[in-house]
């Protein structure tokens, strides 16, 4: 989609739905699960709830995303729709997220150690 039209749609949503349904390593080995990094991005930068199929291994993005099985998902999607908990837990997680996963906050130790070695 075109971005306008894509933010259009976020920022009506009240779910973000991350869904790939493939489970198997595509030709090049890439677990197309992972493809979807970006698109959760964008979806909390906007404040937007996250529900997201479960991602394996090292998932960066767990902590701020509601996660399930796809056998799982409809359920947990409508009890929170019917808990009307998606914008604030929206908001929790994306605070969450600008806190831990700033860039400055990331690379500062890196930044520092650097500068030290170069003097």
């Amino acid at each position: 989609l075109p971005d306008p039209l894509l933010h259009s749609l976020l920022d009506r949503a009240k779910i973000g739905l991350n869904l790939t349904l493939e489970s198997e390593p595509t030709a090049s080995g890439i677990d197309p699960r992972f493809v979807s990094c970006m698109r959760v991005v964008e979806m909390l930068d906007r404040e937007l709830l996250v529900v997201s199929e479960d991602i394996p291994h090292d998932n960066p993005y767990k902590e701020y995303m509601v996660s399930a099985t796809t056998d799982d998902l409809a359920v947990c999607i409508k009890d929170i729709l019917q808990s009307e908990s998606w914008t604030h837990l929206g908001c929790l997680n994306a605070e969450k997220y600008r806190e831990k996963m700033d860039v400055k906050h990331i690379c500062q130790p890196v930044i520092d150690e650097t500068i030290k070695a170069l003097r």
